[in-house]
């Protein structure tokens, strides 16, 4: 306490104290307060109480009693406390001020509620890996769902839209723009973004808009370059050479790691008829020899039916289009010179578990090719 008051704890309340606070000074003084105190009698019973942050004060009953001189708590006067200190001549007062509670936590409390933790860590922990993220399905509903767009925007825009993905290699293909700068625009530069897309990325391309002249061609991509989730990617037997096919299988009842045909896949069809990476990328040639990057694609026609180009005209397509998609991931060759991918360098795929794009659990988008629509379909266990 300040200005040499004594302080003593009062038995009964080990969470107070109980200081004399003589101070100097006669009358009532009334400094400015931080907080309201209250009187009392020397028998306890209070005189005059106002709300204060738990501060009283009391008559010291071994000492003379009576009231402050000047300050009667009929008179309605009240004393006030500045800093936690009384301001008042009359000494015959005591200051009480509860103290915090500084209870803690003991030892034998700490070591229960740890093992109550562990024992609920135990109980809870296996059920968590079933909140994994499913990659599988996570690529699958967002190929499903942009496969709808890309047919939508031929239906809508009346033209037909071709959905292209990003094959592996792709910038060593002969119609890719070689030169750094090609009328003021670096493509090299725009490939190299691209390059961490192979096997997974994809766009939408339309050749016409609607209200364009008969015979006027007008590219326009449809959005910024999307990727699947990490974890999933088509594999390297969709970007084959067209016309070739790969087996899906599936098990059957019978003996124990028996296996048989479940579909037969065609690599995707290609086009070289599309600027790539950007409307604006020049062809290679001209004339009726010019060209640009050889790309896959799915393409719809403003029926929403799935076509194909044949001899430079479309054509319904014969058959359903089938996508594997595979669980695992994509490495990128990395140039240490220059700090990015090597475009010299082809992509190297690792499926995880081994196959599993076409044997142990497969998972394909299908696409009606007379309606267009899309839809899944996995391995049945039996």
């Amino acid at each position: 306490m300040k200005d040499g008051s004594r302080g003593s704890k009062r038995s009964g309340d080990p969470r107070s104290v109980v200081a004399r606070v003589p101070h100097p000074g006669t009358g009532c003084q009334k400094p400015t307060p931080l907080a309201w105190a209250a009187f009392w009698h020397p028998s306890g019973m209070p005189a005059h109480a106002v709300a204060g942050p738990g501060v009283s004060l009391r008559f010291d009953p071994r000492l003379p009693s009576g009231n402050p001189p000047g300050c009667t708590p009929s008179a309605g006067n009240l004393i006030r406390l500045e800093c936690g200190v009384f301001r008042h001549s009359w000494p015959h007062l005591r200051l009480r001020i509860p103290l915090a509670d500084k209870r803690a936590f003991t030892l034998l409390e700490m070591l229960t509620v740890i093992a109550i933790i562990g024992i609920l860590a135990a109980i809870i922990g296996p059920s968590l890996g079933n909140f994994k993220p499913n990659v599988t399905a996570a690529a699958t509903q967002q190929l499903l769902t942009d496969i709808g767009r890309a047919r939508q925007l031929a239906v809508s825009q009346h033209t037909t839209v071709y959905m292209v993905f990003l094959p592996p290699g792709f910038m060593q293909d002969p119609a890719y723009p070689r030169n750094a700068m090609v009328r003021g625009t670096n493509y090299w530069a725009k490939g190299l973004a691209l390059l961490d897309k192979q096997m997974t990325g994809y766009n939408f391309v339309s050749l016409r808009n609607v209200g364009d002249q008969p015979g006027q061609r007008t590219f326009r991509y449809w959005s910024l370059w999307k990727s699947l989730p990490d974890g999933a990617f088509i594999p390297s037997q969709k970007f084959a050479a067209p016309n070739q096919t790969f087996n899906v299988y599936t098990n059957t009842s019978g003996a124990v790691g028996k296996v048989g045909l479940y579909a037969t896949v065609s690599a995707f069809n290609t086009t070289t008829n599309l600027p790539f990476p950007t409307e604006q990328t020049p062809p290679l040639g001209a004339g009726t020899a010019q060209r640009w990057t050889t790309l896959p694609y799915v393409a719809f026609n403003y029926l929403g039916q799935l076509v194909q180009l044949v001899n430079g005209s479309e054509s319904l397509r014969p058959f359903n289009e089938i996508i594997p998609l595979a669980k695992g991931s994509v490495l990128y060759p990395h140039d240490p010179a220059t700090k990015t991918n090597n475009p010299a360098l082809l992509p190297s795929a690792r499926e995880v578990p081994s196959g599993n794009s076409t044997t142990n659990s497969f998972n394909l988008i299908c696409i009606d090719r007379l309606t267009g629509r899309a839809y899944v379909k996995r391995q049945e266990v039996k």
